[in-house]
């Protein structure tokens, strides 16, 4: 096989599909379907130090994230330490965000990324003539910005859960969907008077509601009416609505899935069969493999 068919096809049985749904999934589907392909299949082994140099390339690029993500992945990631640590002191949350930070910042410039692909990559330190020292000062306020604004809201609220009625989960939390394995990336998860309380970052979505619906119920025996889901947008705790169909929500995932798992029917992967959509080729992570 040649090193492009290495980055073009690649052969999985029916049994081995990989039958997964999750927001970020389906948006980047639906986005640019070449993208997708890239992302799940393409640099399938790639994190491995005997892999090619294509499918380690691509592997590195799938961490690839722009500023807005990097900075929820940011605000997330010490949240949910706080919580499942029994934090409760929200007034320490942007001194600890700005330290992961500083840590993660340094093994990007570093280049400590080409040798650990759990490290992320922020795509604007890639773009040609990036100033370095620009970006890392534009970045360091836009994250103290946010996380002052989570400190307001959202953290008061989210920290004075007691910590006997915070419930541990795992980053991210897969939900049982039938056959099928659905992720959320919740930043809290409580119980309180009855109620699992699930809290993401905005936007919400019917989906990823009745997903919470659906963990409560497989976890806990709680019907839907016993669910409260939130979202934090712009640093503010807001309830969000149960869907007006449970069963149609949970019906969309299926259809999404069905849509994502059809080039595979023949249990073959092909890069061709993935539709490149070029109005996003400028931004696009991959776009040194989409031709």
């Amino acid at each position: 096989m040649s090193e492009k068919d290495k980055t073009s096809a690649l052969a999985v049985s029916e049994k081995q599909r990989p039958l997964s749904w999750s927001l970020r999934r389906r948006e980047m589907f639906f986005r640019c379907q070449r993208e997708y392909f890239l992302h799940y299949y393409g640099s399938a082994g790639g994190h491995e130090l005997h892999a090619d140099r294509d499918a380690r390339l691509l592997h590195r690029l799938r961490n690839m994230v722009d500023m807005p993500e990097y900075i929820n992945h940011l605000l997330l990631t010490v949240l949910y330490e706080l919580f499942i640590s029994g934090g409760d002191t929200p007034e320490f949350f942007r001194a600890q965000v700005e330290a992961l930070l500083q840590r993660e910042l340094s093994d990007m410039l570093l280049g400590r990324g080409e040798f650990d692909h759990k490290i992320l990559l922020l795509r604007e330190l890639t773009l040609p003539g990036a100033n370095h020292i620009q970006l890392k000062s534009e970045l360091c306020a836009a994250v103290r910005r946010n996380a002052e604004l989570w400190q307001q809201n959202a953290l008061q609220i989210i920290l004075s859960v007691p910590v006997e009625q915070r419930l541990f989960f795992p980053m991210p939390l897969p939900v049982d969907f039938g056959e099928i394995k659905c992720f959320c990336a919740p930043a809290a998860i409580w119980l309180q008077e009855g109620f699992l309380n699930i809290v993401e970052i905005s936007p919400a979505s019917d989906e990823r509601t009745a997903l919470h619906c659906l963990y409560a119920m497989n976890q806990y025996g709680l019907s839907p009416e016993k669910v409260r889901s939130w979202v934090i947008a712009d640093g503010v705790l807001q309830a969000t609505p149960l869907p007006e169909s449970f069963s149609g929500a949970l019906r969309n995932i299926r259809n999404d899935l069905d849509q994502m798992m059809f080039p595979g029917r023949s249990g073959i992967y092909c890069e061709k069969d993935f539709y490149a959509d070029r109005n996003h080729c400028e931004q696009c992570r991959f776009h040194i493999f989409c031709n």
